[in-house]
């Protein structure tokens, strides 16, 4: 349930991935909207209506505790969109920086951060390797649409909803992963149906759906450690998410069937 903002976030998977669909990152935002809203009341309805007890905290709520952190993840967004919009004709590259950069800085004053607490950070998360990742999903998106292997794809006979839906949320499954399923399947999608046809609604089916699949990979590492955490076993997991996933996808189904 905690991996639901995900979906929306602009500034996390979803920035490369409508980067290499070339839409924009805002609108697509909008068109997940309804699927956020969706997760959001499954996940009540199946995870947390039911939650019994009360939780013990070490101090009283604050106000600021909250809106703090807020402020620091959702200022990033903030700034590169409304500079996006204002100066339309700068590479929107440079206003990502900035936002980013405000992030950060708030987060180290609001965080009473030393230098080398951020070079252990730093060394620890290792964030060129996401640089490397998004050059290599890049490169491996030019490469297919180059090659024969498009032309092959491309005369196979599959639906647009089967490939969007049920062939997105297999690759998200097993994967583990949000980025390398959309590297995947948008060159397949151009090969068949051109990238005309690729919009923001239609990304946006896809992008759920390998997310519904994301969620519940037990490659994904936070199952795997939360599982391993808390003592809980991978069946139970499954028992517990399925139902929801399910009419998720069911319903991601219909929609494609509908307007595809």
């Amino acid at each position: 349930f905690r991996h639901l903002l995900l979906l929306i976030y602009p500034l996390g998977a979803l920035l490369a991935s409508t980067k290499m669909a070339q839409l924009n990152l805002y609108v697509v935002m909008i068109y997940l909207i309804p699927g956020f809203v969706l997760l959001f009341i499954l996940g009540y309805l199946f995870l947390l209506k039911d939650i019994q007890g009360k939780v013990n905290y070490s101090s009283d709520f604050r106000l600021k505790g909250l809106l703090i952190p807020l402020i620091v993840i959702f200022i990033a967004p903030l700034i590169h969109s409304s500079l996006i919009t204002i100066f339309p004709k700068v590479l929107p590259e440079i206003f990502l920086v900035i936002g980013v950069a405000a992030s950060l800085i708030l987060a180290l004053c609001f965080g009473n951060s030393r230098w080398k607490t951020i070079r252990l950070v730093w060394k620890k998360t290792g964030p060129w390797r996401f640089s490397l990742i998004i050059i290599g999903m890049f490169l491996f998106l030019n490469i297919f649409k180059a090659s024969d292997a498009s032309r092959i794809i491309a005369e196979a006979t599959f639906s647009k909803t089967f490939l969007l839906v049920g062939i997105g949320s297999i690759l998200g499954f097993l994967t583990g992963r949000v980025q390398v399923p959309v590297s995947i399947l948008l060159p397949i999608y151009y090969s068949k149906y051109g990238t005309n046809t690729m919009t923001c609604p239609v990304f946006a089916l896809m992008y759920f759906s390998i997310f519904m699949g994301y969620v519940i990979s037990p490659v994904h590492p936070c199952v795997s450690v939360s599982l391993e955490f808390f003592g809980a076993q991978l069946k139970d997991f499954f028992k517990l998410l399925i139902i929801p996933v399910l009419i998720s996808l069911v319903i991601a189904l219909m929609l494609g069937q509908i307007f595809l």
